[in-house]
């Protein structure tokens, strides 16, 4: 399956599913990750994570053995603000 989202298609490319346990392709305006997930698709821990988001989402906090993020809590989320998550946060962690 090709995608008109590059990022997909590169990670298809390189063997990678997206969305899997081994990635995060999509941010959606509130997740949780545990501490395997971040280990595994960012290459460092929940403690990382919570530095480089603080102060910067609505919440950011650790939960459990990983962490719990509100990218965005309108809860008439736009899609023009959902892809602005997506441009804003992942450069911030360090994702495609």
């Amino acid at each position: 399956m090709i995608s008109i989202v590059p990022a997909f298609n590169d990670l298809k490319a390189r063997g990678i599913t997206p969305n899997g346990r081994n990635n995060i392709y999509t941010l959606s305006p509130a997740c949780y990750w545990d501490k395997d997930l971040c280990r595994t698709a960012l290459g460092y821990g929940r403690d990382e994570v919570i530095r480089r988001l603080a102060g910067k989402v609505p919440d950011v906090r650790p939960l459990a053995d990983g962490v719990y993020i509100i990218f965005n809590d309108n809860p008439l989320l736009s899609f023009d603000d959902f892809l602005a998550i997506q441009h804003t946060f992942k450069p911030i962690l360090g994702l495609q």
